[in-house]
């Protein structure tokens, strides 16, 4: 049987203690009869600006829900709860009501403790934060679909380091297991498996350094990444409101090697990969700058091959090129890294020496190489003799480059005419005293 069947018709005595206890009350309260009439009303209640005195607008207040629950309750015990809302002077406020009895269970029940509380503001805010989610949801459907046709990998992550979002691309480009990429998942989570499937940066603690200039310059920035497994990665780092920030990663590394291809071809030669004639001619004016500053000198070798076309005649280009290959090897073997070594054309090649203290540092990697070309090459089952008549001159910041040449290239002719396979290095300002290396 439901309770207000068995509430009392009349109205029981107020303890009070009791009434005192509700008209002070900070927050809107009233105390009512088991069948909801109210009979005393809180200050809180008079401050909220609500009126709804009267029993019937009470209960209109309440609402038919909240009121139904309370004439069907079996157990006057129950917490009775509603969630109202009201039009108070053309705002609309949102209350959730409760209900308790009074004084409990241990004696009989004679009253309902009704408690009105404001929720508005919690409304509005969660209503905001839905709609805001929504629309971010939308907005990442949206973003999602768009990004799906960019080629280069793309990710967004918040002012925490927490995935926002991130195109399949990104995924493709480190092999990422698509529930990896699930919104709010951490960067040091993607790394992690990066670095444990071997597409992490080669140096973290440099690439962190760029993503924290980026975003405390606060405008577009890129860097290259080399990774662990041999690629570059171009990273650009963009930072938007809120402190998030947008990544793109674009696979560079073919761009890389076909750049390094044209530098190649650009100042190498292409058959023995030493310098070709225009990079020889590039480094010999610097050398010949940096010794005019720091008084310094320089020194130029020049290295025909001997009988070269006899090579070419007898056993083909084929070999003739092995032969050519086999002495640069071996020029650039006698010579420092720091020094150039050319094919200027045909067989003739070229050094510049850089940062020599006198002949004799000149003398030291000429010797090396004259005992290099002693070995024979092997080639399509023929055993072939290299020899070469080599000139050399010394620039001590006097003169010219023009000079220097001419310098070395006296000293050739007078090696070529002494019987060639020999080397002369040019001494003095006079061009006609010459001395052979042993």
């Amino acid at each position: 049987m439901a309770l207000s069947a068995s509430y009392p018709q009349y109205t029981p005595a107020i303890d009070p203690t009791l009434r005192r206890t509700v008209e002070v009350a900070p927050l809107p309260l009233v105390l009512t009869d088991l069948n909801l009439t109210p009979l005393v009303f809180s200050v809180g209640w008079h401050r909220s600006g609500l009126s709804y005195e009267e029993p019937a607008a009470f209960k209109k207040l309440l609402g038919d829900s909240f009121v139904l629950q309370v004439a069907q309750a079996t157990n006057v015990d129950e917490v009775m709860t509603a969630t109202r809302e009201i039009v108070e002077c053309g705002q609309r406020r949102t209350y959730f009501i409760d209900s308790s009895s009074w004084p409990g269970q241990e004696e009989p029940a004679k009253f309902l403790l009704v408690a009105l509380r404001d929720v508005s503001e919690t409304v509005n805010a969660k209503l905001e934060v839905s709609l805001a989610q929504a629309g971010l949801a939308e907005q990442i459907s949206r973003l999602n679909a768009a990004l799906g046709n960019v080629p280069h990998g793309i990710c967004m992550f918040d002012r925490e380091h927490e995935l926002i979002v991130a195109n399949e691309a990104y995924v493709r480009l480190y092999g990422l297991p698509p529930g990896l990429l699930r919104p709010g998942t951490p960067l040091t989570a993607v790394l992690d498996y990066r670095i444990a499937t071997g597409s992490s940066p080669i140096d973290l603690s440099k690439y962190f350094a760029a993503e924290d200039r980026a975003k405390k310059d606060g405008r577009t920035a890129s860097h290259d990444v080399p990774l662990v497994d041999g690629r570059t990665i171009r990273v650009t780092h963009t930072p938007i409101d809120g402190g998030g920030y947008v990544t793109t990663h674009e696979d560079i590394s073919e761009r890389i090697r076909a750049s390094a291809q044209i530098e190649f071809l650009a100042y190498r030669d292409t058959l023995t990969e030493v310098a070709n004639r225009a990079s020889f001619q590039q480094d010999f004016e610097q050398a010949l700058e940096s010794a005019q500053r720091q008084e310094g000198k320089v020194g130029l070798v020049i290295v025909d091959v001997d009988h070269f076309k006899v090579v070419n005649d007898t056993y083909g280009h084929d070999a003739g090129d092995a032969l050519l290959k086999a002495l640069a090897r071996r020029l650039v073997g006698a010579f420092r890294r720091a020094d150039t070594v050319a094919r200027l054309g045909g067989d003739e090649f070229a050094v510049v020496a850089r940062d020599l203290k006198d002949q004799r540092d000149l003398r030291r990697p000429l010797d090396n190489f004259q005992a290099a070309l002693q070995e024979p090459i092997e080639h399509a089952g023929h055993i072939l003799r290299i020899s070469a008549s080599i000139g050399a001159a010394l620039f001590d910041g006097q003169g010219s480059g023009q000079k220097l040449f001419k310098d070395a290239d006296v000293a050739l002719y007078q090696a070529k005419s002494q019987g060639r396979n020999r080397c002369v290095i040019h001494q003095g300002q006079d061009a006609d005293h010459f001395g052979p290396v042993p």
